[in-house]
Formats: C-alpha cells, structure tokens, sequence
C-alpha cells in the first residue's frame, strides 16, 4: 500500500483479492487447530500466536538495513548477525508463549486470544490508513491512470523521433562487450556512439523525468523547491505537441498526471481484466514474506519490483493495446516486436519514448533477448539489449521509416550501486544518436566519437529532429544544441547528479563536474552543490 505507486497494479486492483484471500486462510487456519484437543491444541495455538507476534516483531523492530527491492542481488553473508538475531527474539517469543500454554492452560487461552485481537485491530488500522492515504499520494479508484501500450509498436509514415532507454546500460561496460562482439552494431548505421558520456540525475525516478522534461536543480534552490516543479516547470512535451508531434511515452517512472493528457497512452483504465489473480497471491504472498520472517529465511523470499509487476499481469488480456498496462519486461517485448512487428499508424509526426529494463540486474536475458530465470551474466544481458534494439532498427528499415527518423539510444544512467556515500568510480549512461538523414547517411556503419556529450544535450537533440526553431531551443539554456550539432573541446564543463541513500530514504543529491575523459575518474569532482531532503535526514537522527 506504502509503494503502489511503483507497481503496475494498485490497491484498487487488488484489495478485494486479498480480503478474500486472507479470510479464506484465516478460516482454513482456524478449522486445523479446531481438529486438536488438550495440551496439542494449547501448543499449536500458542505456535500460531509466536508467528503473529514474531512477524509484527520482525516488522517493526528487526529489519533494519533491509535493502530495497531494485533487483541488485544481496550479500546474506553480510547478515549473520542479523539472522542470530532475530532467530534468537524469534525462539524466545516462541518458547515464552509455549511455556505458558503448557503450565497456565486458561492464562496461556486468554493471552493467545487477547493478543490475536490485538495483533488484527493495531494492524487493520494501519491497513486502513494506509488505503485512506497512501504516503506516495496515489488513492483508491476504479479509473486509476494507467501508462498502456497504445501506439508502441507503431509509427509514423512521414516523420518520427524515437527514443529507445535501455536502463543501466553504462557505456564503459558497453565498450568492453563491443570489443569482444562488434557485430551487435551492425544494424546501428548512421548512429554516432558518443562513449565520453556523461548522464544527468541518478537512479531512473529521477532520471526518467530529466529526459523528459529537462529539469534540473539549480543553486540555491531547496530539496523540496525542485522536486515541486519537475513537472510544472516544464514545457517539453507541451513543445513536442507544438511541433505536430504525437507522443507515446512508455516507462514506470513518470508521472501519470503529467503524462495524461500530452500523450496518446496515458489515459484512465480499469485494468482489472489484465490482473492474474493467481500470480498476483503468489508473488504478494512472497513480498509479506520476505518481510515478516526473521532474517534466516529472507533469501527464500528475496524479490524485486519488476518481478511483482510481470507476477500479476495476465498475458491473456493483450488483444486491446489502449487497455493492456504496460509492464517494463524485455524478453516480453522482444517477443512482441516479433510477434505484432511495426506497423504504420494515421499520426502525420509520432514521438516514441520506450523504457526497456536493459541491463537492470539480476540477469535474466540471453544473448538472444529471451528469458532465462536461472542467471545469466552482464555481458549476456547486454547482448540481448542490443539484439532486441537491433530488431527495432531492422524493422523501421523494413517499414521504410529509417531514413526519416531521429532515433536516440540512450540510458536513464549508466552503472549504479546503493550508497550514502559519494561516488568511488565513473558511470557513463551510453548515447547512440542518428539523426534524420539521406540514405547515403545512413547506410554508413556506426561511426564512435569521443566528443564530451551529455544527457543534457538530448531534449534540443530531440526538438531540432522534430523541426523546433531555435527559439524553442534556447528554452533549454545552455543545452540548447543539437548533439550532432555541437562542437566542444574536450574539457567541456559537464555536470551531474548522484543520490546518496541507505536503503530507506533518499538524502541528497550531490553535484559533480565532470572535464576531459568521462571514464578517468580523477576528472571527477564534487562542486559543494548538495540538495538535502531536510525530512530524512530528521527521520535519520531520530532513529539514531
């Protein structure tokens, strides 16, 4: 309920699923303890009470420094103490209670009975507010709005700009795969691969927005101050419009009412039809768990957030792509690409944004762009990115489109790791752009330049593919020039944004400039701009 806001399908989808559910078992629960008699039923009652109790325990009490669920895989080795630990509160709240049933057998009824309601009352209120209102913002509704697949696998006859964002794909990584396959660029001709790139903001919630609307914080300004005009002081996908665009934005990470009412896939859905009930219990039941167990049993119920939302979308409501919810899974892309393939829509320009998982751990892509729940390996993932984008790119050459399209391959960041501390090592987001050109352009291989670029420079990359005047450009200050346009020298001031967090909060944004070559991390330096959530860092000291 705390992050419906991250997941494809909210509470409003869900709530009734889980009522029905959790009176089910509780009914079940309830009818095997009744078959026992005696001193067993005493012991199996107060068992089940050690459960509630040391999973509220657990919950509130026990999982501190419990990591986020962003698909990083986790050290558990790291948690030894933490599991000795908890499985220690866990036995001795075990063992009080069984002790008291067996020696006081009415006390050992009553404290199991007072305590269950308890348990059910301080939770049902706190389920309650939680549903009433949610700390993301989002509410209970029938009509929530949804980011569909409306106009994904579509484009444009006459004009197109198309940006494809393949998550955590760093282009120092990139490199190396390349030199081992340099044939996983062949269907990038008339793309210029710009490595010595830098990005704009870190992780995707808040990288996702720049692209998109090319808010950055500016000196001075408070924590609060920027996040409340990330969207209100924008104009970017108002100039998109402007220039006779259509747009069709699909990632998780932008917010629906901003997007509602400048694209043509962001729109109220009830997305109820699209629910698997079953995988959505299963995969619900492994996020309680993984929560309420003491440390010892965590790894088994390790999840992540996409996982969630690919568990609970059913593949059989896909017939209507303005009422099938996109969920970010690459080798179900791929396979629909395949599948539908591209085909031309009636719209005179489109805008397409694609937000693809790419190289997110864990590694769950071949080579092949197809799924491998056993594992894979970076290097594989990073194939199966480029073999998935190199399909896109084939089939717009199909279609006949290729020549009249800008097409930008980018990154929301390049490689990230959890931390509240600065940063120790470069990260580069990889640009691949190509802009609208003749077919002599572009039929030449994929040309690499080590021009200093940024993701600064990719709004009025897009607007100049889209035929924006200069005086559109200059909205965007001193990026206000098409990539293939600019000409630096090679110690070009760059600037970008990193996000200090310990697993719960996000507590500042650190500034660093970045001159020369983006991959020598001694060009790398922090320029004493820090934006400080001041909350958490309140929240922080008060724990402390």
């Amino acid at each position: 309920a705390a992050n419906s806001a991250s997941l494809v399908f909210g509470l409003d989808s869900v709530w009734q699923l889980i009522l029905v559910a959790g009176l089910l078992v509780g009914v079940v629960c309830a009818l095997v303890l009744s078959v026992f008699r005696g001193r067993a039923f005493d012991v199996l009652l107060a068992l089940a009470l050690a459960v509630g109790i040391g999973s509220y325990v657990q919950t509130l009490f026990l999982n501190g420094g419990l990591t986020v669920a962003d698909g990083n895989l986790i050290d558990w080795s790291k948690y030894t103490g933490e599991m000795v630990g908890s499985l220690l509160v866990w036995g001795a709240i075990a063992a009080a209670l069984v002790t008291l049933a067996v020696t006081r057998e009415k006390a050992g009824r009553a404290v199991a009975a007072v305590a269950s309601v308890a348990l059910v009352l301080v939770q049902l209120v706190g389920v309650v507010s939680l549903w009433v209102s949610p700390p993301d913002g989002s509410s209970i509704q029938t009509q929530r709005i949804y980011t569909t697949e409306q106009g994904m696998f579509d484009v444009s006859k006459n004009k197109n700009v198309i940006v494809l964002v393949v998550d955590t794909v760093d282009s120092l990584k990139t490199k190396a795969v390349y030199d081992n396959y340099p044939e996983m660029l062949d269907e990038f001709t008339g793309f210029t691969w710009y490595q010595n790139s830098t990005g704009s903001m870190i992780p995707t919630r808040y990288g996702i927005p720049f692209l998109l609307t090319g808010s950055y914080p500016k000196a001075g300004e408070t924590w609060n101050d920027f996040f409340g005009r990330i969207y209100s002081g924008s104009t970017f996908l108002d100039d998109v419009s402007a220039q006779g665009y259509s747009a069709g934005i699909y990632t998780d990470s932008l917010s629906p009412d901003y997007a509602k009412t400048r694209t043509i896939n962001v729109h109220p859905l009830d997305a109820s039809k699209a629910l698997d009930k079953r995988g959505t219990l299963e995969i619900l039941y492994q996020c309680s768990l993984y929560r309420d167990m003491p440390w010892t049993l965590k790894p088994f119920f390790w999840y992540y957030t996409d996982q969630i939302n690919n568990a609970m979308f059913s593949s059989e409501a896909e017939n209507d792509p303005s009422s099938t919810p996109y969920v970010m899974n690459d080798p179900a892309y791929y396979q629909k690409l395949r599948e539908r393939g591209l085909s031309i829509n009636s719209e005179d320009a489109s805008f397409r944004f694609i937000h693809l998982v790419g190289t997110h751990t864990p590694y769950t892509m071949d080579a092949q762009g197809n799924l491998n729940e056993e594992g894979t390996s970076l290097e594989d993932q990073t194939l199966g990115t480029f073999h998935i984008l190199s399909e896109y790119l084939r089939q717009l050459k199909q279609l006949g489109v290729y020549d009249q399209s800008t097409i930008i391959v980018t990154a929301d960041h390049g490689e990230w790791y959890l931390t509240d501390e600065p940063l120790t090592e470069p990260t580069s987001p990889i640009i691949f752009v190509k802009p609208a050109q003749d077919a002599g352009a572009d039929a030449a291989p994929c040309a690499i330049s080590q021009e200093p670029a940024s993701h600064k420079d990719l709004q009025a990359t897009m607007l100049k593919g889209m035929g924006a005047s200069q005086d559109v450009l200059d909205h965007y200050g001193e990026f206000n020039v098409a990539l293939e346009d600019r000409h630096d020298p090679a110690d070009r001031l760059r600037t970008y944004c990193m996000l200090t967090h310990d697993g719960k909060r996000d507590y500042d944004l650190l500034e660093y400039q970045i001159v020369g070559d983006v991959s020598d991390f001694n060009n790398w330096h922090l320029d004493g701009n820090d934006w400080r959530n001041e909350e958490a860092w309140k929240q922080r000291d008060a724990e402390r």
